[in-house]
């Protein structure tokens, strides 16, 4: 059970982290497609480090 906890737990901060990096990049960002190219770009990137993060996390050591 902790291990899923740790998982959202990651997958919630780094999320809330991705969308602090949208809104100041947002900021320089003048077009709506680009911004939502960047949102999908950003979108992917959690996705990926979130699913790098539970195979670490829920497939890593096992404790003894």
């Amino acid at each position: 059970g902790w291990r899923i906890y740790d998982f959202l737990l990651l997958a919630f901060a780094f999320a809330h982290g991705v969308n602090g990096l949208s809104q100041v990049i947002f900021d320089y960002i003048p077009g709506a497609k680009s911004r939502q190219l960047l949102a999908w770009g950003l979108f992917i990137f959690w996705l990926l480090i979130s699913l790098v993060g539970a195979v670490a996390i829920i497939g890593g050591v096992k404790p003894g």
